[in-house]
């Protein structure tokens, strides 16, 4: 089994066509998607399986996840609602950043992308878009700041979300950043990183 990060070329692209695309050899186990953003797993060739979806006109861009990856689903509004129930207080906002934090860094050293630069940081943000942790962002070139709509745990602050920002920074720069949050009107916020000296 391997999973394919796909890069819609817009949010309005039915994915049908894939399961054509694909050779014989290969079989579509699941599509996550969110957005622009999918995670795709396939079982057999996963070689072609990529090509495939390269060669699709839909999709801008395709790369492979080296992982042995398994995805959970969990109920958005159901997590949500047991985290501030156990972790609503001052001192849990700690504890769901550090969770965060430690999730990217989990995560990006088990994709090997540790110190993976820029592109390990744009490869985290869109597996996280794609399993639904915010419903769409953007960011310039460089990361410098990185806008959300509709994290997952806003109801919370945003502090998982900022965790997972930090961690992914972090982890994926080699160096020690601080990231401030700010909501910037109703469900979009803005992430402004700088590093610490």
């Amino acid at each position: 089994m391997a999973f394919i990060l796909v890069k819609l070329r817009n949010d309005k692209i039915n994915l049908i066509g894939l399961v054509n695309a694909l050779s014989r050899s290969t079989v579509l186990l699941q599509i996550v998607r969110r957005g622009r953003a999918a995670l795709v797993e396939v079982e057999g060739d996963a070689s072609a399986a990529i090509n495939a979806v390269i060669g699709m006109p839909e999709v801008a861009y395709a790369r492979p996840i080296q992982d042995n990856m398994d995805i959970i689903a969990l109920g958005r509004g159901s997590l949500v609602n047991a985290l501030s129930r156990r972790l609503g207080d001052v001192y849990s906002s700690h504890a769901l950043f550090r969770i965060g934090f430690d999730y990217a860094s989990s995560m990006l050293d088990s994709l090997s992308m540790a110190q993976g630069g820029y592109n390990a940081v744009e490869l985290m943000m869109d597996m996280a878009w794609a399993m639904g942790y915010f419903d769409e962002y953007s960011a310039p070139q460089g990361f410098s700041r990185i806008y959300l709509v509709n994290p997952f745990d806003a109801a919370m602050g945003a502090q998982f979300t900022l965790g997972l920002i930090n961690g992914t920074l972090n982890t994926a720069l080699g160096r020690a950043f601080g990231v401030e949050l700010s909501e910037v009107a109703g469900s979009r916020y803005a992430f402004t990183y700088r590093e610490l000296i």
